[in-house]
């Protein structure tokens, strides 16, 4: 590699590993390059823990100064929907609503939470959350291993920001199949305004996903969508109906992985 060319690393953080993926330039693909046990979903985990596997990771097969991108396992994420107040005025005002909202529909405390939106005061909003001991473990492991932070972001964001111009029909629905966790979105206008996240132990089939809709269709008080895009891992069975709903298969790869950011920065 020439000593001109920044190296592109994305470390994905799951349930139960640290995944380091490359960027081949050649065929733009990103490959594994090492992965190790790290239970980011036990209680006893805390920031000095996830930075220490995290660093100890980096540390053999990262390169100093290579430039590292961070993608939290959507399992570890809270979204959520938010209305704006009639009277905001500033971010502040619509970060303030987010906040009440989060505790409300989750009742985590929002100081342990760092919080981002796609912010706006005349329509409801998609809010993330993550834990912020998260963001604090992969900012002192970035530091200990003298890389380049090319910032924070989740599975559902990323692959919504990646592939969101290949979804034309607005109002149809976003499904994002994760390793560890399926994320449901319905859209007005092409923007998020109801979404859910379901937790999976075994590969999603169409009729899990037929289900999960069904739900979402009664709790959400929507009619069924006629278009469901299909977002992350590979669906059995994908680009076929599923009663009154198309599945189009928009991205074919293992996960979510970019490096256009959109919910902060390590800090």
């Amino acid at each position: 590699m020439s000593r001109f060319s920044r190296e592109s690393l994305i470390a994905v953080l799951g349930r139960d590993s640290i995944e380091l993926r490359s960027l081949d330039r050649r065929t733009a693909v990103w490959d594994v390059r090492a992965q190790q046990p790290a239970h980011l979903s036990e209680p006893g985990m805390t920031d000095a823990g996830l930075e220490e596997a995290l660093a100890g990771l980096l540390s053999q097969h990262a390169r100093a100064g290579a430039s590292l991108s961070t993608v939290v396992g959507d399992d570890h994420a809270r979204y959520f929907i938010v209305e704006p107040p009639a009277n905001a005025r500033s971010v502040s005002d619509l970060r303030l609503a987010a906040g009440l909202r989060m505790e409300a529909l989750f009742g985590d405390a929002v100081a342990d939470w760092t919080l981002d939106a796609d912010w706006s005061a005349t329509r409801r909003f998609l809010a993330c959350a993550v834990p912020s001991v998260v963001l604090s473990a992969v900012a002192g492991a970035i530091v200990t291993c003298k890389l380049r932070d090319a910032g924070v972001t989740t599975e559902f964001v990323a692959s919504w920001r990646r592939h969101r111009r290949q979804m034309p029909k607005r109002q149809g629905w976003v499904a994002h199949v994760g390793r560890q966790a399926v994320v449901l979105a319905a859209c007005v206008d092409g923007h998020p305004s109801a979404i859910s996240t379901m937790s999976t132990a075994r590969p999603l089939s169409p009729d899990d996903l037929k289900m999960e809709i069904e739900r979402c269709v009664l709790r959400w008080n929507l009619p069924a969508p006629t278009t469901v895009y299909l977002l992350g891992q590979v669906l059995a069975g994908a680009d076929q109906r599923i009663d009154w709903t198309n599945l189009v298969s928009v991205s074919r790869e293992a996960s979510a992985a970019t490096t256009k950011i959109l919910l902060g920065k390590a800090a």
